[in-house]
């Protein structure tokens, strides 16, 4: 064990090596590209997004999208999705998605060629404060001559000198809202200002997914004698954030004994059902069903029609949150991936303690508040 620890600090160091030596050499290659003139979004013809992967960030991405659109209706707007992402865009006016996150280097490099073709005029890299050092160069690579930006809190000199502009981005403590971060790349390149109405996100169903998931819910509500239906999304991204089936059990028969005809639709991913498939068929109350789901467009089309969403921190909150949909939401602690501006109620549990320690009756009390609202 102390030899496994020891090799996973060389290789941590050897790695910290590279990535100083890979910034010393961008810094000087990309030196004339350094604090070029703001570009004029009126004047300007293409502007390249690279977010990063979750399907959260995609939807936070989307009011960038709108700004840009809205300023310069001609503009070419591309952006970097993923295979798990892309769908986020499929009713979204976008001229162009490549993917430089799915397995294959030369897959991979081929689509930074293919994006370096089109000659993109600003490259913004929200994802640049994941990983800094390698989206400066996949940035420049893409940009050619243009203008990469990208923004930081930790090491924000030192990342400016291997993109055109790096700006300082809060601290993560700050708790400023992701969506007002993203915008404010775009208000610091481009030297504009975003309205609050501007910044609200919003999520497009594609018209055919919409009418597919309504003709399938009647039947449905008929079939266990509900008059209405909310979500409750069972999967986080670590199972100490989940609230537990057992805790969604109960809160189902809390509301059936409370006379509430709302059928409780439970979503996840298709290894998360298959995984609990045995703990799922021992839920007792009948006003429950799985609602299994084939991409998250048909999961927006089953909460645009929800009274209200249950839900631990991952994209289902933002997505729901697009939408106008009241919810209840868990999270270990207050942080910048709050829903943004919308009509939740935001849960935490005591300091440590796992998500499922927030009560039923906590939960229930929080629902009939949102029913009679």
């Amino acid at each position: 064990m102390h030899t496994r620890r020891s090799q996973g600090r060389l290789k941590r160091k050897l790695l910290n090596i590279i990535r100083r030596i890979g910034i010393v050499f961008m810094a000087i290659a990309y030196k004339r590209f350094r604090n070029p003139p703001k570009p004029n979004l009126g004047s300007i013809h293409k502007v390249l997004i690279i977010p990063h992967d979750p399907i959260g960030d995609m939807v936070l991405t989307l009011p960038m999208l709108k700004v840009l659109r809205l300023r310069n209706p001609a503009l070419r707007i591309g952006i970097v999705a993923s295979r798990r992402n892309k769908d986020v865009l499929q009713a979204e006016a976008v001229d162009a998605v490549y993917d430089f996150y799915s397995p294959g280097i030369v897959r991979i490099f081929r689509e930074i060629l293919r994006a370096r073709q089109e000659g993109w005029d600003v490259v913004l890299a929200t994802a640049g404060f994941y990983k800094p050092t390698r989206f400066a160069f996949i940035s420049r690579v893409v940009a050619g001559v243009g203008i990469t930006a990208t923004m930081n809190s930790a090491r924000q000199k030192r990342y400016a000198r291997i993109y055109s502009y790096c700006f300082l981005r809060p601290a993560p403590t700050d708790n400023v809202p992701m969506v007002d971060q993203y915008l404010s790349l775009v208000e610091n390149v481009f030297n504009i200002e975003v309205s609050p109405e501007e910044r609200i996100p919003e999520f497009h169903i594609s018209p055919e997914i919409r009418n597919q998931i309504t003709a399938e819910i009647p039947s449905l509500l008929l079939q266990h004698k509900a008059s209405k239906y909310a979500v409750v999304n069972m999967e986080a991204k670590v199972p100490y954030r989940e609230w537990g089936i057992e805790n969604v059990n109960q809160l189902a028969e809390r509301l059936r004994a409370n006379g509430e005809n709302t059928l409780l639709f439970l979503i996840a991913s298709r290894n998360f059902l298959e995984y609990y498939a045995g703990e799922l068929a021992k839920v007792s109350a009948s006003n429950v069903a799985v609602f299994e789901t084939e991409t998250i467009q048909h999961v927006a089309a089953l909460i645009s029609g929800a009274e209200f969403v249950i839900s631990p921190d991952t994209a289902i909150v933002h997505i729901a949150s697009a939408l106008i949909k009241k919810m209840i939401v868990f999270y270990p602690a207050p942080d910048e991936w709050l829903p943004y501006d919308r009509t939740s109620i935001i849960l935490y549990p005591e300091r440590r303690e796992p998500i499922s320690t927030i009560s039923v009756d906590t939960v229930f009390s929080h629902i009939q508040s949102l029913l009679r609202s």
